[in-house]
């Protein structure tokens, strides 16, 4: 955790010391992919059927097509933000650099995907050609890395058609459970995440309209540069970027069951709200400190023992003391 500016050198030295800690927990991992392994050590005190397992995961982001790359791109510390691509829309019509013009902008770089996201194989998913043109793409892009992420998890749609399986998306679902025989239900608002048999957890952004770059520089939370600076003296807004990420969750004694791989173990999740606060941009610092204590103490996790936090970082220096 942040608590002021962080110089470069210190950003550095924190990488450095996490690329070390993953080089010597890579090499001390087994190397039979056969056999299911656990990457954290479970008290056996915990209850297992509450324990959930991360057995694929596929994403497609700026700069990566997959996980491996997603990696790759983080150790090379490579900057992949570019102008709005001219097969999205015409940015030049809505910027300007000081953003006083009404329905305007002054960012013109984002992270975008580097494939097309008009590009699908609809025949591939049994899917008609007038059917797949009313499709979003963020709904088609959806399809493919779901796909990739059951591929990823040794999953076969002979495997999982009819079984319980739930899905949690952040677009419509619909498709996946017609598509490929799913009878477990798909409202997030209703079932927790953790805790079910098999789920497929997903999301996705796309930037296809100006619209969400003139609504979020009218509430001045965009960097004119197109670069996030989070906990550093230079913030002035933030970058936004595409996405399209599925995991496969298990619960992790169905995944020893059947050899599986379990990636990762999700101990708890937590979910709380900053309630009354001086605006929309300023979380409450205190109801942040509270959900995180409290999810620690529900699994009997020492905080001292984290050895890896990855935080949201807003982009406004008037959010700095209140988002680390």
């Amino acid at each position: 955790m942040a608590t002021g500016p962080v110089s470069s050198t210190k950003l550095h030295d924190l990488q450095q010391d996490w690329l070390s800690f993953k080089s010597t927990r890579d090499s001390s991992q087994s190397s039979d992919i056969g056999q299911s392994h656990r990457i954290i050590n479970m008290d056996s005190s915990e209850p297992q059927q509450k324990l959930t397992g991360i057995v694929g995961d596929a994403c497609r982001v700026a700069g990566a097509s997959s996980p491996s790359e997603l990696w790759g791109l983080i150790e090379s510390q490579k900057d992949v933000g570019r102008n709005v691509p001219a097969n999205r829309f015409n940015m030049d019509g809505f910027y300007q650099s000081t953003s006083q013009r009404q329905g305007s902008t002054n960012v013109k770089r984002d992270y975008f995907l580097d494939q097309d996201p008009g590009l699908f194989d609809a025949w591939f998913f049994c899917t008609s050609k007038k059917e797949a043109e009313s499709m979003g793409p963020q709904q088609r892009l959806l399809l493919e890395v779901v796909y990739e992420g059951l591929e990823d998890a040794g999953i076969t749609l002979d495997d999982i058609a009819g079984s319980k399986t739930s899905v949690f998306t952040g677009s419509f679902s619909l498709d996946y459970q017609r598509l490929i025989d799913l009878e477990q239900p798909a409202s997030t608002s209703k079932y927790a995440v953790t805790g079910l048999s098999q789920t497929i957890v997903a999301g996705s952004a796309l930037h296809l309209h100006p619209g969400i770059f003139v609504e979020m520089q009218q509430l001045g939370m965009l960097a004119a540069d197109g670069r996030s600076k989070a906990y550093d003296v230079a913030t002035d807004g933030y970058a936004r970027g595409e996405g399209i990420v599925a995991i496969i969750l298990k619960r992790v004694v169905d995944a020893e069951a059947h050899h599986d791989i379990v990636k990762s173990v999700i101990r708890a999740v937590g979910v709380n709200h900053d309630g009354s606060t001086q605006g929309i941009t300023m979380p409450n610092e205190a109801a942040q400190e509270s959900l995180m204590r409290e999810t620690y103490r529900n699994v009997n996790i020492s905080l001292d023992d984290t050895a890896y936090f990855e935080g949201h970082g807003t982009g406004k220096f008037s959010c700095f003391g209140s988002s680390h």
